[in-house]
């Protein structure tokens, strides 16, 4: 048996992927109690909750793995706001002075202590740029004088069928040599966010979804895929309301419903985007199915904690993706054919709602419950 532990679960984008792939997550932890609380409600994992610091500190964590043998593999994304472009003017995060970049010390110490045959680290692109530098270096040093072969790659959620240009850092670590394959891939379909969204009849409107204020008759006439732009004198906006670059690109940004979604955040900003193609905020629903969550996964009740929860996790199918190259890399799973679970996700042959029924069968979804 493929077990697993999982570190920083949230609501369980890489435990779905994981489920799917028919590994046994043994044990998942996080800090957010209610997150933990929907992923027990999705899959029935056991879940310990509190600060991973506490936890390996006072050895809850390795009292709770129950199990004789050291997990197969160790996951998880620590908290991606330290090296996110999200408040990148904030002087601690600019000069990679976030304390909340020592969780990723955390990770490592988990590894350590268990010493899995290998682990997938995930985090935003940010991670790797020059600001955090020192922290992702230190990160490597350590894995690798664990015995750790590194493997590292920025992949788009887009090109594993999700429909969502969602772009995250993995880092893959095999004991014993082994160097995972994560530049190669086969050619997944594209699927865009209208296809995600069409027949979600399900999907009521939510009382906050109207954008109200000196913008909102401006997002009425903001074209879809288009952002802030369309009123500068760049594009014949003339009096121009706004100047080239003096917003943020997602100022104002509005999905093309032909196209994949920009990345959707974990936080709403009044104005910025991606909102939907109807000049409006996305629903909760909707940015499960953009993120690539089964229609009958649980969501919190207060819709802004669910947005939160499903603006940070990974996107199953993504997971799944780099998940199956792991456990090729360790003689675990065909290293050319994908495994069933992603064939389904990826047929283009089948209907989105159709790929999403199939991947939480896969992963033994425990709810059926939309809304």
């Amino acid at each position: 048996m493929i077990t697993a532990l999982s570190l920083f679960s949230g609501v369980g984008g890489l435990d779905l992927a994981a489920s799917a792939l028919g590994i046994r997550v043994q044990l998942a932890t996080d800090v957010d109690v209610e997150a933990l609380q929907v992923l027990w409600r999705g899959l029935g994992t056991t879940t310990l909750a509190g600060d991973i610091g506490d936890l390996l500190t006072d050895g809850a964590l390795a009292e709770r793995w129950c199990e004789k043998d050291n997990p197969t593999l160790i996951f998880g994304g620590p908290p991606c706001t330290p090296f996110s472009h999200a408040g990148f003017w904030i002087d601690e995060k600019r000069n990679g002075k976030d304390p909340a970049s020592a969780l990723l010390g955390r990770f490592s110490q988990a590894v350590e202590l268990f010493r899995p045959q290998a682990f997938l680290l995930e985090n935003v692109p940010g991670l790797a740029f020059k600001t955090h530098r020192v922290t992702l270096d230190s990160f490597r040093t350590r894995m690798r004088q664990a015995g750790y072969t590194l493997t590292e790659q920025v992949l788009s959620a887009a090109a594993f069928s999700v429909p969502q240009r969602r772009r995250r850092l993995f880092v893959v670590g095999i004991m014993n040599g082994v160097a995972a394959r994560l530049s190669e891939w086969p050619s997944f379909p594209t699927r865009s966010a209208g296809d995600a969204l069409n027949g979600m009849t399900s999907s009521p409107a939510e009382p906050d979804e109207a954008i109200r204020g000196e913008y909102s008759d401006l997002l009425n006439r903001v074209p879809p895929g288009g952002n802030y732009l369309h009123f500068t004198e760049r594009y014949g906006c003339d009096p121009p309301v706004f100047k080239n670059r003096g917003r943020y690109w997602s100022f104002l940004l509005k999905i093309d419903p032909a196209l994949p979604a920009p990345t959707v955040p974990a936080q709403r900003v009044t104005y910025n985007g991606p909102f939907h193609w109807e000049s409006r905020h996305l629903r909760v629903r909707e940015i499960a199915r953009l993120q690539g969550f089964p229609d009958g996964y649980p969501m919190a009740a207060t819709r802004s904690v669910a947005r939160r929860h499903l603006g940070n996790a990974v996107p199953p199918a993504l997971g799944m993706a780099v998940l199956w190259r792991l456990l090729a890399s360790l003689d675990l799973s065909d290293a050319v054919k994908p495994p069933v679970a992603l064939e389904e996700w990826t047929d283009s042959s089948s209907s989105y709602a159709s790929a999403l029924r199939a991947l939480g069968a896969r992963a033994g979804l425990l709810s059926d419950v939309i809304g």
